[in-house]
């Protein structure tokens, strides 16, 4: 389908007349849209604005040029504006014997421009060929559609740019690199050629660049399960240039869930120290202590920070930002306006301030935060690791394998709850669930490819429901969620009317207070069920230092080193 191609009229509303003849001419050519002032022009509109969006829509401007509209402040605003945003324009000149300069009158971009004439009083005379003309327009505009829509959209960037001049130069750079981004992304559709990085990490390093690099200040908590680019091969070039064009006045808190992350990370954080450890500050702690510090400077929101990395960035001509990334998006607002986390920022930044004050090397006295210093040997990262984690385990796994099939669609709506859970990262009912999986007993032929012998496999229970989970507490906290307790107690009615029974004695116990009795009967249930009907099964990775120590960190530093030499 044709898209209606839209014409703008302009005209001096002292020549309503002109007008009046006009349009309904233009209303007998096909698959067109008229915009008219007349037509939007309400008592209560903001017919300026309104104008200023017609212009933006349209496809080509119409405009009668009478001595009247030559003159008027609105027409030449109107013209002015159309063709600052490219948009073509066909002029309609009133011409009389007796001003043989008049096209001297008309505006510079439209002197050069080919006209429509007609005599003064005799517009009806031009109407065949004003006819003509948008219909030669709009057939072009048809014939080649996507081009000239992308070349509207484009006159639209124009616009957008040539109006950018009260913008902050952080943004006139964030625009730069989406814009070049943008037509390296094109020639590859052009050369059909085309091969595009649509991570998360890559579209935020193509961002935050600029955002950080412009800041003079920078004041940042960077959660390692975010951030999760720092460590990601594919975009090592991104991160290392990201890391460049960091300020040196940068204090950075570094949060880690275990032991690995933390020995991960360890060249990155002797990269970020490189950069502005000395003159700033690279801290290091881990999830349980971070939550502790929260609320030092968020009260409401803490739930949230646990999923968003944020910083207070402060620029120049003072003026402030507050950036933020979570799972699926990188946002940046004035610090001045309302954010979207309840943070107190000068309390952010003094927590932050006091937490560097340590000396390199060393931990914060109240807090169990370290500051970075860089070229830590094996002995002193266990050390630093050790008094982080102390004996936080790393990955939970748990894991229910059943042989009753009436349990199938009960452990699939445990699953479905799990992952509702999950994704929902701004309720205080948040699971710290990594995945979850549901399947049914495989019945492999498994043999030994060397000696051709059958390998065993138990067969005694046909279905598994499995989840990974961040660490034992994550765990816990399944084990005790309210909606967990409610599934439990369906899949055990369904299992036995004995635990059933027991059940609704409990709920008597429950409403008198009895709680040891409470108890007591749940463990029966227990009994009834376990192992009978189901196993249950929980793993904990071991994080044990002789395993951190054959952790290998990923390799970042040297890259970053011959980044900043070869400047």
């Amino acid at each position: 389908m044709n898209h209606n191609y839209t014409v703008f009229v302009s005209y001096s509303w002292r020549r309503l007349d002109y007008r009046n003849l006009l349009l309904p001419a233009l209303r007998d050519i096909k698959d067109i849209e008229i915009f008219c002032d007349h037509i939007i022009a309400q008592p209560s509109a903001d017919v300026w604005s309104r104008i200023s969006d017609g212009i933006d829509r349209c496809d080509i401007i119409l405009t009668i040029l009478s001595k009247d509209a030559l003159e008027s402040p609105e027409v030449k605003d109107e013209l002015t504006r159309a063709n600052d945003r490219g948009k073509p324009i066909i002029p309609v000149l009133e011409t009389n014997e007796t001003d043989r300069d008049i096209i001297k009158s008309l505006p510079h971009f439209l002197r050069t421009t080919l006209q429509i004439q007609f005599v003064k009083g005799n517009l009806s005379d031009a109407l065949p060929q004003i006819k003509e003309t948008i219909e030669a327009k709009r057939d072009l505009f048809n014939a080649s559609g996507n081009r000239e829509r992308l070349l509207k959209s484009l006159s639209e960037l124009r616009r957008l740019v040539t109006h950018s001049n009260d913008l902050l130069d952080v943004s006139h750079l964030l625009m730069k690199n989406i814009i070049n981004n943008s037509i390296s992304e094109i020639r590859q559709v052009i050369s059909l050629q085309y091969d595009v990085d649509l991570g998360r990490e890559h579209d935020f390093l193509l961002r935050a660049g600029p955002l950080f690099g412009s800041a003079k200040e920078i004041y940042a908590v960077t959660l390692a399960w975010i951030s999760d680019f720092w460590t990601d091969s594919n975009n090592r070039l991104n991160a290392i240039n990201y890391l460049r064009s960091q300020n040196q006045s940068t204090i950075r808190l570094f949060v880690f869930r275990n032991p690995s992350e933390f020995k991960k990370y360890k060249e990155v954080l002797d990269a970020n120290y490189l950069r502005y450890g000395e003159k700033g500050g690279v801290l290091v702690t881990s999830r349980k202590s971070y939550e502790s510090i929260l609320p030092r400077f968020c009260v409401n929101d803490t739930e949230k920070l646990l999923n968003a990395d944020f910083g207070f960035l402060r620029y120049e001509n003072d003026v402030d930002l507050f950036a933020w990334l979570d799972s699926s998006r990188l946002g940046f607002k004035d610090a001045s306006l309302p954010s979207p986390f309840a943070i107190n920022y000068q309390s952010f930044i003094t927590t932050l301030k006091r937490l560097n004050r340590s000396d390199t090397g060393s931990f914060c006295p109240s807090d169990l935060v370290y500051k970075w210093k860089s070229d830590l040997s094996e002995q002193e990262i266990m050390q630093v690791s050790s008094a982080l984690f102390g004996t936080t385990s790393g990955e939970a796994i748990h894991i229910v394998i059943f042989n009753n099939e009436t349990l199938l669609s009960k452990l699939a709506e445990v699953k479905n709850k799990v992952e509702q859970f999950a994704s929902t990262n701004y309720q205080n009912s948040r699971l710290r669930c990594i995945e979850s999986w549901f399947g049914k007993v495989c019945d492999l032929k498994a043999i030994d490819s060397t000696y051709e012998g059958r390998l065993s496999h138990v067969d005694n229970y046909n279905y598994m429901l499995y989840m990974r989970f961040e660490d034992t507490e994550a765990l816990k906290a399944w084990y005790a969620h309210p909606e967990h307790s409610g599934i439990r107690r369906e899949i055990y009615c369904l299992l036995s009317t004995e635990a059933c029974e027991k059940y609704q004695l409990i709920d008597e116990y429950k409403s008198s207070k009895q709680r040891a009795k409470m108890q007591a009967l749940f463990e029966e249930i227990e009994d009834i069920i376990y192992p009978k009907y189901l196993k249950r099964m929980d793993f904990v990775e071991e994080l044990t230092p002789e395993i951190i120590t054959h952790i290998k960190s990923y390799e970042f530093l040297q890259a970053f080193k011959n980044a900043v030499e070869s400047d």
